[in-house]
């Protein structure tokens, strides 16, 4: 597979469509444990880098029930500059200890995409967002998925 060189993984969209099932009661992503919970067996390592702060993504993912498979949160509340500024995927490379090639972006917007082109870490993008194909393509994705439940599949 693309990715099989692959160790840790961001995943922006997470929060998303998190805010999305709480506030609107739109289930983007059905079973969204689940496919957090196989995420987390292929890629033990999971983050979110979010545009909003830290705190936020912790309540969303706590409030969704996948809050023990989030080991990982950067937000601009921890001093990281935004997106696509490579701070965040450089912080998580640096509490890991690994190289920043090792991580994967998974996000739904160009920002996540140039951020990770940025740090020189791969990026997979999102259609949940409110991007399009071809804008994820431009800003450096890797691959183009409908939303996280196909990344498993993806990433074995």
């Amino acid at each position: 597979s693309k990715s099989s060189g692959i160790k840790e993984c961001i995943i922006q969209s997470i929060v998303e469509d998190g805010y999305s099932k709480l506030n609107y009661n739109v289930p983007i992503i059905k079973e969204l444990k689940s496919v957090i919970t196989k995420i987390s067996k292929i890629i033990p390592n999971l983050g979110i880098a979010t545009m909003d702060n830290a705190r936020s993504a912790r309540k969303t993912t706590k409030a969704l029930g996948i809050d023990e498979q989030i080991k990982f949160y950067y937000g601009t509340d921890e001093g990281l500059r935004k997106k696509p500024e490579p701070d965040m995927i450089f912080a998580f490379a640096k509490d890991l200890k690994v190289p920043v090639k090792t991580i994967l972006m998974v996000g739904d917007s160009p920002r996540d995409m140039a951020m990770a082109k940025t740090a020189g870490s791969s990026a997979i993008g999102v259609l949940t967002g409110g991007s399009t194909k071809s804008k994820l393509k431009e800003s450096g994705a890797m691959e183009i998925i409908p939303d996280i439940s196909y990344l498993p599949k993806l990433l074995s």
